[in-house]
């Protein structure tokens, strides 16, 4: 053994204690993150003080445990697959350290993306850096370091993608309107306001980046003292027997994130009036808050149907606080053929996606502040029209219909919603975009035995956004980077809730079983859509008050 790497072993007893060290440490051949780390020092490696000797052995000594990780081979495909990593590395290399956390997340999995997947990442978070309005930071060098490394790795993009056609969008959707067809992406941010100036110590820190880490403090209310929890959502009365998954809060990186403060947030909202616009979730989020507003003021039910969940009003009649829930699950206009068949759940709904949901335009003119999201709705089956005509569908049986994806819809909703947002003249408030969050079914889906049962956050490395979450979120900042430029003209103003990093760590946070009393004979659906309240979605309304803050 070399001395560079005996030295880590000096300690141990026996043989095999040496022989289960070195394979704890060396046995995983894709440690990417260590790779990563050796090159690093190899390339940062200087003279200074020290001797030719000296930076010789410490060259040495970093090459000969490199050589651990990468052995000797002639084998032509690995040889290409190394080709492309160290193309990784260096584009890595270039990234300031405003980037640890997403090269971090990249380094850490399992295995390591290809490198139109790191250069996609990276671009997916520089816009959702700028749509989030704060301080561009930009990749280091990264036009100057992506043309060389593309250049190096022709072959291996030729060897490894053929050329084909991964368009979502038919031939048939090309009725959909005239601008609906302008999906490209200019480089745009947020105009920043006045406050946000006068608060650098807020705007310098991305607080959707970051670890859950303990708060022995939490929860900050009980379904003892919160009357406004739903039942489904009300895990402890119906016997969750853990109670850990309550005590974690929210921990960006590089700063903190102050807990809700009711007080604080009654004194800024005195006089305004906030909506919750979208499905069960956007009420999920709506029910935290006022839990978290009892502390100080108990909610007045003032909804005109009061045991009705969709649409909900309620008052805090001491500072003057009005927040109502619009349910808007499609946030565009929507219909069911044959409502009233026995088998109407399973029928698809009809989306009009060129159309905002009515109840959506007549009533955000009364409100300073929108909060709008979706999100699950849209995996159902569903035809799609526009101008009233059907131009595809998801999950439909007719052959004769363009079968699109869901995100075809997804897209063509936000953009109609956020559009009437901006034409609606008597409306001069702040519109927030909260992030999709997933659901967590394990070993299963929701229909097929689908459960949540763990009692713990995920940590960073053990997640990934990826797959239909990465496209929504995609698809979100997208449209709010669009509705920022069309609200541009009248000095609209639309914000970002970023939560979708954090609750992919939160799969404890769910009801599971935990909703209601089990019912004899009758198989339970668990809910891992839902979040138990309280519960993580509680630090939603962290992030809130801190973006209220900015503003």
């Amino acid at each position: 053994m070399v001395p560079r790497i005996s030295e880590f072993f000096l300690g141990k007893n026996s043989a095999k204690e040496i022989w289960d060290s070195v394979k704890k440490r060396y046995g995983n051949t894709q440690n990417y993150a260590h790779i990563y780390q050796l090159k690093s020092e190899i390339q940062s490696l200087k003279k200074g003080s020290k001797s030719v000797t000296e930076i010789v052995g410490e060259l040495t000594r970093r090459r000969e445990e490199l050589m651990i990780y990468l052995p000797h081979t002639n084998d032509e495909n690995i040889l290409q697959e190394r080709d492309e990593q160290e193309g990784i590395y260096q584009l890595l290399a270039s990234l300031d350290p405003s980037w640890d956390a997403i090269r971090a997340q990249i380094l850490m999995t399992s295995t390591l993306p290809d490198f139109d997947d790191v250069v996609s990442r990276l671009q997916q978070e520089e816009t959702r850096r700028s749509t989030m309005g704060g301080e561009r930071m930009m990749i280091a060098n990264f036009q100057k370091i992506v043309p060389l490394i593309a250049l190096s790795s022709v072959f291996i993009i030729y060897y490894y993608y053929p050329f084909h056609n991964n368009m979502n969008y038919s031939s048939k959707t090309t009725a959909f309107n005239s601008d609906s067809q302008d999906v490209e992406e200019e480089e745009t941010g947020i105009i920043p306001t006045a406050a946000a100036a006068k608060n650098r110590e807020y705007t310098s820190c991305d607080i959707s980046l970051g670890e859950w880490v303990p708060n022995p403090e939490g929860p900050y209310y009980t379904n003892t003292t919160c009357s406004r929890i739903q039942e489904h959502q009300n895990c402890m009365k119906y016997g969750r027997p853990d109670t850990g998954f309550l005590k974690w809060r929210w921990k960006p990186e590089g700063c903190e994130l102050p807990i809700f403060d009711p007080v604080e947030f009654f004194k800024m909202m005195k006089g305004k009036k906030i909506a919750f616009v979208g499905d069960s979730i956007a009420r999920n989020h709506m029910q935290s808050l006022i839990c978290l507003l009892s502390r100080v003021e108990e909610a007045v039910d003032v909804s005109e149907i009061t045991y009705l969940s969709q649409f909900k009003r309620f008052e805090f009649r001491k500072h003057k606080l009005t927040i109502a829930m619009l349910w808007s699950p499609y946030l565009v206009r929507t219909n069911q053929d044959d409502i009233d068949s026995k088998n109407s759940e399973s029928l698809p709904l009809n989306l009009f996606l060129d159309e905002p949901d009515p109840k959506l335009t007549q009533q955000i003119p009364g409100f300073d502040y929108l909060i709008i999201s979706a999100g699950q709705w849209f995996s159902r089956p569903a035809m799609f029209y526009n101008q009233s005509s059907v131009v595809g569908c998801l999950y439909c049986p007719q052959s004769n219909i363009t079968h699109l994806t869901a995100n075809f819809s997804y897209r063509y909703a936000f953009r109609t919603a956020f559009r009437a947002i901006v034409q609606q003249t008597n409306f001069t408030g702040t519109t927030f975009l909260r992030s999709f969050v997933p659901s967590h079914f394990e070993n299963g889906s929701w229909n097929k035995g689908g459960d949540c049962v763990r009692q713990s956050p995920n940590r960073v490395e053990e997640t990934r956004l990826d797959g239909y979450i990465l496209e929504f979120y995609q698809i979100q900042l997208d449209e709010l980077n669009r509705a920022q430029r069309e609200g541009g003209g009248r000095h609209l103003k639309f914000r970002l809730i970023d939560v979708t990093r954090a609750m992919l760590m939160r799969p404890d946070g769910h009801p599971s079983k935990y909703g209601s009393w089990p019912t004899p004979n009758v198989t339970q659906i668990n809910d891992c859509v839902h979040w138990c309240l309280p519960g993580p979605i509680d630090s939603w309304n962290d992030f809130l008050i801190q973006l209220f803050r900015r503003e």
